[in-house]
């Protein structure tokens, strides 16, 4: 699991749902889409969460997607099977692991120290903890 700390910018709601803003690592924002809220307010400092598999790893960024979510990163270790490759990334002083097919790494010609962007739908990150 990844977990990134961050804090609180902005919470829209509308009747159940929750769009949470937040500020991670003084220059992304990051979005959460989420039915539970846990006991937080704008300020409120917390760790992130998803999983490895949510990571879209892309050579640049995309502005036309539907994707919330671009954090740029650079392939710190790749780590070849049969069939997926494990990432590991570093943005800023956090590690981020991303779970790709072969078949993608082979396409995308990755090489460790490669700045790339990953990719992360609002859906699939939550609060893991509140501070």
């Amino acid at each position: 699991m990844n977990e990134l700390k961050a804090e609180v910018l902005e919470i829209l709601e509308f009747e159940t749902l929750h769009i949470v803003k937040f500020g991670y690592a003084k220059r992304y924002t990051l979005l959460a889409m989420t039915l539970e809220l846990p006991d937080i307010k704008e300020g409120s400092k917390v760790i992130l969460s998803f999983k490895p598999t949510h990571c879209v790893v892309q050579t640049k960024s995309l502005d036309d997607i539907s994707i919330d979510n671009q954090i740029k990163a650079q392939l710190k270790e790749a780590k070849i099977g049969e069939l997926l490759v494990y990432l590991k990334f570093q943005c800023e002083n956090d590690n981020i692991e991303a779970i790709i097919t072969k078949n993608s790494y082979d396409k995308l010609a990755l090489k460790e120290s490669d700045e790339l962007f990953l990719g992360i739908n609002a859906s699939e990150v939550y609060i893991k903890e509140v501070l």
